[in-house]
């Protein structure tokens, strides 16, 4: 079975990809309603357009992911045998699949990832033996990734987002 990435095509802007990874690269999504338009912080964005991306070389759940400029980082997951270090770039304004970013130094899934100036930040996650706290950042630029301080605490499913001056905030679920 092949998966694909479902997207929304915004116009002078980056194609977005909507949902959950874990969602839309383990399952057929069936297209939820999209609404008319949202306002992420610069221009108003119109939108109600679903095309199907190309299919994902990886298939997996729980994966870690960020979109910098044209292209999504599907990072880590788990294939229901393995948890993965996988680093695989999809290019949306080519509809491919890139040869793979370095893969991440900790496999994992089930964690938290956000962008803050270009760079994908992966943090806690599962391991094959339960949670950890490792938080990694990759550079699309150099292609590297480094290690960044460890949470205070570990779990397995994480949310995060991103306050005043660019500093990532995470909440244990």
């Amino acid at each position: 079975m092949r998966f694909s990435i479902q997207l929304i095509k915004r116009p002078a802007k980056i194609t977005m990809l909507v949902g959950s990874a874990a969602l839309a690269l383990a399952s057929a999504i069936t297209p939820m309603p999209a609404q008319n338009s949202i306002d992420d912080g610069s221009a108003l964005v119109q939108h109600n357009t679903w095309s199907l991306g190309a299919p994902m070389p990886t298939p997996r759940m729980g994966a870690f992911t960020g979109a910098i400029g044209s292209k999504i980082y599907v990072v880590g997951g788990e294939n229901n045998s393995n948890v993965l270090s996988v680093n695989e770039i999809y290019d949306t304004t080519t509809n491919k699949w890139l040869p793979d970013g370095a893969p991440m130094p900790t496999p994992r899934w089930l964690g938290a990832s956000a962008v803050v100036k270009g760079i994908l930040s992966a943090m806690g996650g599962g391991v094959a033996n339960g949670g950890t706290n490792v938080v990694e950042a990759y550079n699309p630029k150099t292609n590297q990734w480094s290690e960044k301080q460890m949470m205070p605490s570990f779990g397995r499913q994480y949310l995060c987002g991103r306050g005043k001056g660019h500093h990532l905030r995470h909440w244990r679920v």
